[in-house]
């Protein structure tokens, strides 16, 4: 007698669950770019980078140029940049601009955001640990992001960590634009 038995599908993982549900967002919005990105379940930093370059590209149309983007060092997820006027620009050029995120951008960036653990670059890390001793706050300094930072310390002292980092991250990196910061 044989016997076997069919490999189960199991059921997508919550991040998983996150970029699907997504996809199916961008299917509904006629954004079939990032669609395509998603409906696999997984979205990568390599399709994220993508989806900045294809807004930036619909931007640059509207007169908007978008500096050379970087990895926000407080969470080493999302893409941080600035943006600039070049030459006239379209007469409802914020509205535009938002049909242009909206387009090539917003489901894939929700996506990566969503379903990717916030790890805080080293350096800065380090910094930010340090400052946080010396304002005599206990941390163990294995925290690897700011919400485990934030818990460390306690809710009643987030904003000594959140002062922390705006008083050293400039000192690790003094070119730094824009940067985010959520916990």
């Amino acid at each position: 007698m044989v016997t076997g038995c069919a490999a189960e599908e199991s059921p997508p993982s919550g991040g998983q669950q996150v970029v699907l549900a997504l996809a199916e967002d961008a299917d509904q919005a006629g954004a079939e770019a990032q669609y395509d990105m998603l409906r696999d379940g997984d979205v990568t930093r390599s399709e994220y980078a993508q989806a900045l370059d294809q807004m930036a590209a619909c931007w640059l149309e509207l007169g908007v140029q978008m500096s050379e983007p970087y990895v926000n060092p407080v969470d080493g997820i999302q893409f941080m940049y600035d943006v600039s006027a070049v030459g006239p620009t379209a007469p409802d050029v914020e509205g535009s601009q938002e049909e242009c995120r909206t387009a090539n951008l917003s489901f894939v960036e929700q996506a990566f955001v969503g379903s990717t653990e916030p790890v805080m670059d080293p350096r800065l890390q380090s910094a930010v640990v340090q400052c946080v001793g010396e304002r005599g706050l206990r941390v163990t300094g294995d925290e690897v992001n700011l919400r485990e930072l934030v818990d460390a310390v306690g809710e009643a002292e987030a904003g000594e960590v959140t002062g922390c980092l705006d008083s050293v991250i400039r000192e690790v990196f003094p070119d730094i634009g824009p940067y985010g910061v959520s916990y």
